[in-house]
């Protein structure tokens, strides 16, 4: 399987990148409330990759989940989410104008020359 270069440095599986791209892209178009999904969405992935301790906002954490960009690791019924290291990668690589000020997209991964 062909491996290739983030723009973090990482190294992960090609098709890692493509089925994470592919789930960014859907949150990221989705804007129907009953979802719970969008740009906010991908802010609040952002935040917890930055930050392993942050308290994600409503029911994100279990709606990333159930998408599996989120692990649930709640303990005695405090809600608790962790962020597998690859997706984690992606994720920091994929995202451009991480505050929502300005320009906020999603943009290849993959390293230039890769």
């Amino acid at each position: 399987m062909r491996q290739v270069r983030l723009k973090n440095g990482s190294e992960v599986f090609e098709p890692q990148v493509i089925m994470t791209m592919k789930l960014l892209q859907k949150i990221f178009v989705e804007s129907r409330p009953d979802k719970m999904l969008g740009p906010v969405a991908i802010y609040e992935l952002v935040a917890i990759c930055k930050n392993p301790d942050h308290k994600l906002f409503g029911s994100f954490g279990e709606r990333l989940a159930k998408l599996t960009l989120l692990r649930d690791v709640s303990i005695n019924g405090e809600a608790k989410y962790a962020v597998q290291d690859t997706v984690r990668d992606i994720v920091l690589s994929a995202v451009d104008g991480q505050d929502m000020e300005g320009d906020f997209g999603l943009v290849n991964p993959v390293a230039d020359g890769d």
